[in-house]
């Protein structure tokens, strides 16, 4: 028996779902519990009561009653309403010391069938109401709890426990509480019984007696169904003996094991771990009963029907599905094979500058989007800035070189199973012929007073890095020429200035081993690209590759974000990469690497479209389109620890970042999640705003909507800052042929208004300018990401895969199919 815990997701004192069973162990909770039965038949006991419940019926259960149910067929299906007593409560005081009739309320039968029926009704409404979430639906649902309540203590006889009733009451509780808690942690041993009647101070015959009585079980076939449970669990998790398997879950006699496994199950352990088709025939197990009692869909659509979100009701369902709406269809075939699929989205990311990678906190975003987000490159500003004491020049006049803070960066990075884009910039004080800086950390923007001096800087720098991680390692990187020294405020020079710049660090990168990659321009806007070939065509200085930078708005700015910008047509950026292609292509150097190395919706650091849930799909608007023309497109940037305009003054603050400074992930950062979770081979597809993928046994579909509104002459901080509630749109049918036959998890994520919507859930919580420790974790918990539905799936011998989404403008959608 275990303490069940009920997430709520809404802000509502309900949970719905539904659960296939054969068998779920004593357990308890805090919250009233409604049992429907929708398939099977079932057993639900409570202490010495028992009720038997068929399809259609239903069962109520208070509040920290120690209940076990069994399916009296192969496997039953259940519909669980779950209802937070606490919130109840506040209406009528005392509703915990509360006792129906027998302890155990059978509805369908103990009450008339008009009242019942009023109830099943009433329970339909609330389904409806949360699956359709019109405009004011939680006052629906609210108000249909109440009737549910008001009905069932109208009709149902119920007797309210004394002060002295209820205190008995809480010291049986806490008893078995502690007897179960004993046996669960000792299960695998020889459970001593002298020692639990010690631990309770009560005689050993006293508690056999009492533990039987409030369960319905003996002690004995609690522990046998508790360790088989555990066995039963580890024959499928687990590649250890079937031997090893029963003596650590506390069998000692392995006869009798295999005796009673047989009795259950209809076959020997070995047949059980070998058939996965007969194993989800059969008991689902207790470790994923506690994961929701499986199958739990957070939008309820199971019960009500075939398509996800459809009413029966179809007054209800005008607003959300129209029959006027035409079905966006995706249509692929399981071995039509495009090929490999391009993961050029992942390869690279941004991050700041160079010191912060030495923060614990952007030390722990870096491990996230490294695991989760498959990043393989990190870039970061400013390796040579003056914080991390690199260069200096002694009395002598001799240059002083230090790379201890550099090597913790590189190792920080290499550690997380990254690699370094190495942008070599920005200028050292004792190199630098000039003052002038950008960002809040004062960055030198000027060229180097000697070139001589910078040259030596940087071979040194190369040859430290080859003689700290070796050439093996370092020819993997690349080393990109400074940032943007086309913007003025990013280099002080002209482009002749930069091209003496990027002349003199390409040949010390090159000096020390001609095979390392070193590239340019790092421009803003696409720029200076034919004339950095064209130079250096025409004078032989090596150029591995091309880097630039491009957003997707129109408006000038500066690094501080102070101006006026308006995001433009959704394929600016897409355009100006396939331009550049074009260009490349036609030059002197056709067959050059394009990498850009800063591109989003926004250059403002103060753009609150980074932080809404739109910047989902635009970003993969984008990489979708970008594929095959580029061979990098690095996101600006992974973390909200960005500091260029100083340290970020909200929790959300438009910053550049997938994730914000609370470790929060926003929408977009789902996006590149999703993308690097597409199998290893791509599928024919025609659907331009999708990918369908898959692995050996897994195929992936990722699909969404992309509208951007016309904003008029709203500046993006005004318009953007703000909630945002999008239309519908036509539904999504998805259809896959020539799956493999056999049983499928099916696992649904979405990404939209509301959901892994963590700006719009801050906006409702008034912006505040500090989130307390409990506001961070409501956020983390209503945007962690997690499936919005799992089900499984059986693919006949047609191998057909059809599937019906409902959308919404700016919904994002991933489905997975993973064969069991």
């Amino acid at each position: 028996m275990k303490y069940e815990i009920i997430n709520y997701d809404e802000k509502l004192p309900i949970k719905i779902f539904v659960a296939k069973l054969n068998n779920y162990p004593p357990h308890w909770h805090d919250e009233i519990e409604i049992v429907k039965v929708l398939e099977g038949k079932i057993k639900v006991s409570i202490s010495e009561s028992v009720c038997f419940l068929e399809k259609g019926e239903m069962a109520i259960i208070k509040h920290k009653e120690i209940h076990q149910i069994q399916s009296l067929e192969n496997e039953s299906l259940l519909q669980i309403i779950q209802i937070n007593y606490k919130f109840m409560e506040t209406h009528f005081p005392h509703l915990s010391r509360i006792s129906f009739e027998n302890n155990l309320l059978n509805i369908s039968k103990d009450i008339n069938l008009n009242v019942a029926s009023n109830l099943k009704q009433l329970i339909n409404e609330m389904i409806n109401y949360l699956s359709v979430r019109n405009q004011g639906y939680e006052f629906h649902v609210i108000s249909a709890i109440y009737k549910v309540f008001g009905s069932i203590i109208s009709n149902v006889p119920y007797t309210i426990s004394t002060e002295d009733e209820l205190e008995k009451n809480n010291i049986t509780f806490n008893r078995m509480k502690k007897i179960i808690e004993y046996i669960e942690q000792n299960y695998m041993n020889e459970i001593n019984i002298n020692t639990l009647a010690e631990i309770l101070h009560l005689n050993k015959y006293y508690i056999a007696h009492f533990f039987k009585k409030h369960t319905g079980l003996s002690l004995g076939q609690y522990i046998t169904n508790l360790r088989m449970n555990k066995a039963t669990e580890l024959l499928i998790k687990n590649e250890d003996s079937i031997t090893n398997i029963i003596l650590s879950c506390g069998f000692k006699n392995i006869k009798y094991f295999y005796k009673v496994f047989r009795e259950v199950y209809k076959c020997s352990p070995l047949e059980y771990k070998n058939n996965r088709q007969e194993r989800s025939n059969k008991k689902v197990h207790e470790s994923e009963v506690y994961q929701g009692y499986i199958y739990y869909t957070n939008k309820f659509q199971q019960i009500l029907g075939k398509n996800e979100f459809v009413p029966q009701d179809p007054e209800r369902s005008n607003k959300y599905i129209s029959s006027e709406k035409e079905i966006r269809n995706i249509y692929v075939d399981f071995n039509d094979v495009k090929g490999k699929h391009n993961k050029y989205a992942s390869l690279c990311v941004g991050g700041g500058r160079a010191g912060e990678v030495l923060r614990k906190d952007y030390d722990n975003q870096l491990d996230i989007i490294s695991k989760e987000c498959g990043f393989k490159y990190l870039k970061v500003h400013g390796i040579f800035h003056d914080e991390l004491g690199v260069c200096s020049i002694n009395s002598e006049g001799k240059l002083i070189y230090n790379w201890q803070y550099i090597d913790k960066v590189y190792d920080n990075i290499l550690e997380k199973g990254m690699k370094p884009f190495v942008e070599l910039s920005f200028m050292p004080l004792a190199l630098a012929s000039g003052d002038k800086t950008c960002f809040w950390w004062k960055a030198n923007v000027t060229p180097p007073k000697d070139y001589n001096h910078w040259y030596h800087l940087v071979n040194s720098f190369v040859k430290h890095l080859e003689e700290r991680y070796g050439r093996g390692e370092i020819i993997t990187w690349y080393f990109e020429v400074w940032n943007e020294p086309n913007h003025g405020g990013f280099f002080s020079g002209d482009m002749q200035e930069y091209f003496k710049l990027y002349d003199y660090t390409a040949k010390a990168v090159k000096d020390v081993y001609s095979g390392y990659r070193v590239g340019g321009p790092a421009s803003a806007g696409n720029c200076w690209i034919d004339e950095i070939i064209e130079h250096c065509s025409s004078t032989g200085t090596p150029l591995d590759f091309i880097t630039t930078h491009h957003y997707g708005i129109n408006g000038f700015y500066d690094e501080y974000g102070e101006c006026t910008i308006y995001l433009d047509n959704k394929d600016t950026v897409v355009n100006g990469a396939k331009g550049v292609k074009e260009r490349v292509m036609k030059s002197s150097m056709p067959n050059l690497e394009i990498h850009y190395t800063e591109w989003s919706s926004s250059c403002n650091p103060r753009d609150p479209i980074h932080d809404s849930y739109i910047e989902a799909p635009y970003i993969l608007h984008s990489i979708k389109n970008f594929q095959g023309v580029v061979d990098s497109m690095s996101y600006w940037s992974f973390t909200d620890i960005f500091e260029e305009g100083g340290p970020p003054p909200t929790p959300f603050h438009g910053g550049f970042g997938l994730i914000n400074t609370q470790s929060l992930k926003k929408a977009a950062y789902f996006a590149y999640k999703f993308i690097h979770e597409l199998g290893e081979y791509e599928l024919n597809n025609e659907d331009v705003a999708s990918w369908v993928c898959k692995n050996e046994n897994e195929v992936q579909a990722l699909f969404w909507d992309l509208t951007i509104d016309k904003q008029g002459d709203v500046d993006n901080r005004k318009y953007f800052n703000k909630d945002m509630p999008p239309a519908d749109i036509s539904p999504v049918a998805l259809e896959i042929k020539g799956i493999p036959k056999g049983w499928y998890q099916l696992e649904l994520y979405r990404i939209g208004y509301e959901i892994n919507d963590v700006y719009t859930e801050y906006i409702k919580m008034g912006s505040p300018d500090n989130l307390s420790c409990q506001q961070v974790e409501e956020l983390c918990n209503k945007n962690s990401g997690k499936p919005f539905l799992v089900q499984e799936v059986n693919i006949d011998s047609n191998g057909k895969f059809a599937y019906h989404v409902d959308m919404r403008e700016n919904d994002v959608c991933f489905i997975k199919l993973k064969k069991i």
